[in-house]
């Protein structure tokens, strides 16, 4: 539960290299992590891994929403994610 992992934060990076380069940062509460693993896995209860993979993927989307938008030709790297 939220209240286990108290002030923590969730975080990710994904570089995005080109004709046009810059990163994408997403930091999150530990609740709204939670709130995205339920929502992409469907479970009542996620652990740590499910957060950090569901920060992944929202990061990955974003970035890929961003990059959909630039022009030229432009590669995103694979997320890095993390707890602080």
């Amino acid at each position: 539960d939220c209240v286990e992992w108290g002030s923590r934060s969730f975080h990710s990076t994904v570089m995005i290299h080109g004709d046009w380069s810059g990163q994408l940062d997403l930091t999150t509460s530990a609740a709204a992590a939670q709130l995205m693993a339920r929502s992409l896995f469907g479970c009542a209860k996620v652990n740590e891994q499910q957060c950090l993979e569901a920060v992944r993927e929202v990061s990955n989307i974003l970035a890929g929403n961003i990059k959909s938008a630039l022009p030229g030709i432009t590669r995103l790297a694979i997320p890095e994610v993390g707890t602080q």
